[in-house]
């Protein structure tokens, strides 16, 4: 499972990609309703990652954070200095504590681009306060074939006919 989340001036918003063991991708993209900062939306994706996971009956799970400050705190090798993430802290612990395997890695950025893209998505739409949701799909168009070479144009033109129907009962 990958994780991310950002904040700017104009929202905060938390992506997430799971690889399932059948090679399925399940991801999710939330959009945050509270200014925060950059390290709080952070724990806000994995703290809602690994709810998605409880959730899921996933209980083995690898995870994979750009964050080093998140990843390195939840490890035990950063002090959580800052009382505005200690609560984070304490829950995603709590989360962590409810599966039954669960580690966790720091990763470069450029490893976690599916997951920045969604968190970037979703920091830019600006919802209002009830729930919401934003189906992106996938596809691809392909236009009908047209052979040129069977005969005039006007032949193979699609024709409109209009009839004018009279207001009778």
């Amino acid at each position: 499972m990958y994780f991310d989340g950002a904040a700017h001036r104009d929202g905060a918003g938390v992506g997430v990609i799971f690889y399932t063991p059948e090679s399925d991708i399940l991801s999710y993209s939330f959009t945050l309703t509270r200014r925060c900062s950059n390290n709080v939306a952070e724990y806000q994706a994995l703290i809602l990652s690994l709810e998605t996971a409880a959730d899921m009956k996933q209980l083995h799970l690898r995870v994979y954070g750009d964050s080093k400050l998140v990843v390195n705190q939840l490890l035990g090798i950063y002090d959580v200095k800052k009382p505005k993430l200690i609560p984070y802290y304490k829950y995603a612990r709590r989360l962590m504590g409810y599966l039954d395997n669960v580690t966790i890695e720091h990763i470069p950025r450029n490893f976690n681009q599916q997951a920045d893209s969604l968190t970037r998505l979703a920091s830019m739409i600006t919802l209002s306060s009830h729930r919401n949701q934003i189906s992106i799909c996938q596809s691809w168009v392909i236009p009908p074939m047209f052979d040129e070479e069977d005969g005039d144009e006007e032949e193979n033109a699609y024709h409109i006919f209009v009839h004018e129907i009279e207001k009778e009962d």
